[in-house]
């Protein structure tokens, strides 16, 4: 029988968007995962696809942002429910809790990564729509612009799907060490 009277006890899980902007436990804050110093990088896909690529951003926009943007958003629920089905396992969860870094930044990566590509997702949809709105006075400076917020938002989103792949898979490798390691102390008693 439950003892009613004892409290119960309540765990303080920090939200998504408290996570993105504050520090977590390990001081990682997960708006790192976009403001470092791959922002360079990315910039300069998106100067150089935007200077290359004479297609219109609309068309552009039509005919790859928004097909590759489904496959994205399939990568990460596919590569989520990998890194799901190994937190399950109880003794590669205790690895986890005694070594691994705060669990925020396992769990919401991948919802960043979504959010990238909602955001890759809604600039194509503005494009084929008609246009951010943006406007400098000159049309083909504002095509310019329009392509560029494209291929940036792009590389972002195809840069944190790649970052949740690359982390289930260490996360894999890990699960299969401990594995390992049980396995060899296993032997050992037997």
């Amino acid at each position: 029988m439950d003892n009613l009277d004892s409290p119960v006890v309540r765990f303080k899980v920090p939200g998504f968007w408290t996570w993105l902007v504050c520090k977590d436990a390990d001081g990682d804050r997960g708006l790192a995962n976009i403001g470092n110093r791959w922002l360079l990088f990315h910039f300069a896909v998106a100067g150089i696809a935007a200077y290359v690529l004479h297609e219109n951003a609309a068309a552009i926009a039509k005919s790859v942002a928004l097909p590759g943007s489904a496959i994205l958003i399939g990568l990460a629920f596919g590569w989520a429910g990998r890194s799901a089905g190994l937190l399950q396992d109880k003794s590669f969860s205790k690895f986890l809790i005694e070594y691994g870094p705060a669990p925020e930044g396992y769990v919401y990566a991948f919802q960043l990564a979504v959010l990238a590509v909602l955001a890759f997702v809604t600039i194509a949809l503005l494009l084929v729509a008609g246009g951010t709105g943006i406007s400098s006075g000159s049309p083909s400076c504002d095509e310019a612009i329009n392509k560029g917020l494209l291929f940036f938002s792009g590389s972002i989103a195809v840069r944190e799907s790649w970052g949740i792949i690359y982390f289930v898979n260490k996360l894999t490798i890990q699960y299969y060490r401990v594995r390992e390691q049980e396995l060899i102390d296993d032997a050992g008693k037997g």
